[in-house]
């Protein structure tokens, strides 16, 4: 089936959703948007906020963990510390 011009369609790309940038965007936006209404005011320091807080955070935290030990994997730090035995 052609589109109107004579185009041909594009077909959507097949979307993986269990992935480290889409985990990694929503823990990101979760935490910005939470620290935002805070600044915002519209989030009042309800104990409900706090737990949020903490859960964005924990997230945050275990994506920039996986960005840490990527970058340091990449630079060769962990098979030279399994080498030498050394830190």
């Amino acid at each position: 089936m052609q589109a109107p011009g004579g185009m041909q369609p594009v077909s959507r790309p097949a979307w993986e959703w269990r992935t480290f940038p889409v985990y990694f965007a929503f823990a990101a936006g979760g935490f910005i948007g939470l620290y935002m209404g805070l600044i915002a005011g519209l989030a009042g320091d309800t104990p409900f906020t706090y737990v949020a807080f903490t859960f964005w955070a924990i997230l945050l935290g275990f994506g920039f963990s996986r960005i840490t030990s990527r970058w340091m994997m990449n630079r060769g730090w962990g098979r030279r510390i399994q080498r030498t035995g050394k830190r």
